[in-house]
């Protein structure tokens, strides 16, 4: 039975595409309207013993993150042309058939029109693909619903028909001659793990430790365990089920007591994973106790079911990756990063569904359709990419956690190794990464320096045994971000007399250019210590504290930065400088009677660019970027970064305001002379 509101929408013209509806300002979808009012919106009001208000009801379980406080309001038809997808294997996105999207918000009133559709504020529907609809033609989106065991067959023929069909994800091992050395995997048949000949087919595992293996790993032999944790043998289960005999897992095929062949390994972590057929991940909150869902642990009905008169209906994900963006498991973890970059596929166990990703798209349980491709896929290895999608993988990789922070590098390091691999290479200090160009690595380096925290709050603070002046030398909560790149026209002048030399672990002192002649197997962090040596023009700044409110994965953040005192205590820059620890640290001011509220810190002055982007394409006509530092001890430690940008006005070559303030602002300082900074 159907209320008064709900039986008056034409639910199956909805399914079929026919209805106009009021169009949304950005995006195709158009807002559902009454039959007896087409000029205005349907908003959504449960009414007791309505089938179609109960089914609307119950789907708020499908939101990915929960949120208690969003509450059903209006219906989006989706023709198709949802902002999530991109296209599926067979063509542009408009071969999907309709859908509509149950759209959540926070107010009552009417909705805001720019809002697109995003999987934190939508639960779609369509009808099931279990039951014939004859009323419906064209056929609108068929969804499945998700068994509680997963189908092995339907993967087993997914991968034979991207390993027989898909010519890009098999030209990606084909593109490289490494295979990975001294390699050890585990052949499922005998439990023995066995030096492979020849590139036999394998497949990897990708998941969390937890705490199941802490004490399996002491006595290392070449044989598995009699007992093994569930994740580990139900992926030795999915891996015969695909047709292959071998396996790849961290835990057992790494000598983890070997120093020699842990390093090794973790150096050709890209090489393990990019050869691999396939790697089965175990996403979502499990870790090697959980087992996979779908193979030895049943899975709940995740899906909402429920009635439109003769309509079956049943709810999908909108944005499969959801399932995994919204977890804090496997995708919160620094080592499952580089294991997912460079698989060519995947076979992705969530919670409520599993996933067959590769270069083609996805394939989910739940919709009838094969190959999507969909918008903000997860990280994913392609040729030939530009140096800025390493800046873009150190912002990803930051917003991770890692059980030992003595890892911070080691589970990066597959990443650093394939970019250095690049023609030219770019290669890498400390975590930073530096690129090629016309001035070696200098400018590499020097933009290497400028990754900042937005927010300084209680969450960050320094990692000991790796140096402040990389990110990897802080623990960080939100994450480190490069807030400026390069572009094709980028000029990038030095500060005068700047100079740089690393420190070698014998205490020799190597130069820019001799680091660039010496190949990348002979200048790895472990053959340098963590000091720097900056010769630079500098100067005495000072700041004033100011609160900052923000938002990092979905928490608030209350924290702060520092605004770079111009003049008196009250005129400053525009920029903030971004702090990497609490005001409180840095020296008083001990100048005027605001002095409590002021502290200060050294400036060095690295460059000045011109025509460069932020990190989100947006043109940056001049910027100046300073390093930030305080005394501690016999050297310095780095505190913040301050990047102090200008706009240029047309046919000027300097802003004015850059000719007539700025610099002679900077020169004219009491405390402005070049001096020699020790940085660890």
């Amino acid at each position: 039975m159907l209320c008064t509101n709900c039986s008056d929408i034409d639910l199956i013209a909805i399914l079929q595409g026919h209805h106009e509806g009021i169009p949304l300002r950005k995006g195709h979808e158009v807002w559902v309207t009454r039959c007896s009012d087409p000029t205005t919106i349907w908003t959504w009001d449960s009414q007791s013993g309505c089938e179609f208000c109960e089914f609307i009801s119950a789907t708020k379980v499908n939101l990915l993150p929960r949120n208690d406080l969003l509450q059903p309001r209006y219906l989006q038809l989706d023709r198709g042309k949802s902002l999530m997808r991109v296209s599926t294997k067979s063509g542009p996105v408009t071969k999907l058939s309709s859908h509509v999207n149950i759209f959540y918000d926070f107010e009552d009133g009417k909705p805001e029109y720019q809002v697109a559709s995003h999987p934190g504020l939508i639960v779609p529907f369509g009808v099931s693909a279990e039951i014939e609809t004859p009323e419906l033609q064209p056929s609108p989106l068929r969804v499945n619903e998700v068994p509680t065991l997963l189908d092995f067959s339907a993967t087993r023929r997914q991968l034979q028909n991207c390993l027989t069909h898909h010519t890009s994800c098999n030209q990606q091992i084909e593109t490289f001659s490494s295979r990975p050395s001294r390699l050890r995997v585990i052949d499922c048949h005998t439990r023995a793990i066995v030096r492979p000949s020849g590139n036999i087919p394998y497949a990897a595992l990708s998941y969390r430790w937890g705490k199941s293996n802490s004490g399996s790993l002491d006595q290392q032999t070449d044989m598995l365990p009699a007992r093994l944790p569930s994740t580990v043998e139900d992926a030795i289960r999915v891996t015969q089920s695909l047709g292959i005999r071998y396996l790849w897992i961290d835990a057992y095929c790494v000598l983890q007591k070997n120093e020699d062949d842990f390093k090794h390994q973790i150096r050709q972590m890209h090489l393990i994973y990019r050869s691999a057929q396939i790697t089965i991940i175990a996403a979502g909150d499990a870790d090697a106790s959980s087992g996979l869902l779908g193979v030895s642990v049943p899975r709940d009905n995740v899906q909402t079911k429920g009635q439109y008169n003769d309509l079956n209906l049943v709810t999908f994900s909108p944005w499969p990756w959801a399932l995994i963006y919204y977890t804090e498991g496997w995708f919160r973890r620094g080592w499952t990063l580089q294991e997912g970059y460079f698989s060519r596929r995947r076979l992705i166990f969530t919670e409520k569904q599993v996933l067959f990703d590769c270069d083609e798209g996805v394939i989910s349980e739940d919709l009838q359709h094969s190959q999507i491709r969909y918008h903000s896929e997860l990280e994913k290895w392609q040729p030939n990419v530009d140096g800025e999608t390493i800046y873009d993988l150190i912002e990803s990789y930051t917003e991770r956690v890692l059980t030992y922070d003595i890892d911070i590098l080691n589970a990066f390091d597959g990443i650093l190794g394939e970019f250095e691999q690049q023609e030219p290479p770019i290669r890498s200090y400390w975590g930073m990464p530096l690129p090629f160009d016309t001035s070696g690595y200098l400018n590499g380096l020097l933009i290497g320096l400028c990754w900042r925290h937005d927010i300084q709050d209680e969450k960050v603070n320094r990692r000991l045994g790796f140096p402040s002046y990389s990110w990897a030398g802080w623990l960080h909560n939100p994450d480190a971000v490069y807030p400026i790149r390069k572009t094709p026209n980028t000029t990038l002048v030095v500060a005068k007399n700047l100079a740089i030399l690393l420190e070698k672990q014998d205490g020799l002192l190597q130069s820019l250019g001799d680091f660039e002649k010496a190949s990348p197997n002979s200048s790895q962090r472990h053959h340098y210590s963590q000091r720097i040596h900056i010769s630079a023009p500098s100067f005495k700044i000072m700041l004033r504290k100011r609160p900052v409110v923000g938002r990092h994965l979905g928490r608030v953040v209350h924290g702060h930065d520092a605004s770079v005192v111009r003049g008196g205590h009250d005129l400053c820059w525009s920029e903030m400088a971004r702090l990497d620890i609490p005001f409180e640290c840095l020296e008083y001011s001990h100048i005027g009677p605001e002095a409590a509220e002021i502290r200060t810190c050294y400036a060095i002055y690295l460059f000045r660019a011109y025509e460069m982007k932020d990190r989100y394409n947006e043109p940056m006509d001049t910027v100046f970027a300073f390093l930030l530092v305080h005394k501690v001890g016999w050297d310095w430690e780095r505190v913040g970064l301050w990047l102090q940008p200008f706009e240029a006005e047309a046919g000027a070559e300097d802003p004015p305001v850059i000719t007539y303030m700025f610099v002679p602002w900077l020169s004219s300082s009491f405390s402005y002379k070049t001096r020699d900074f020790w940085i660890t």
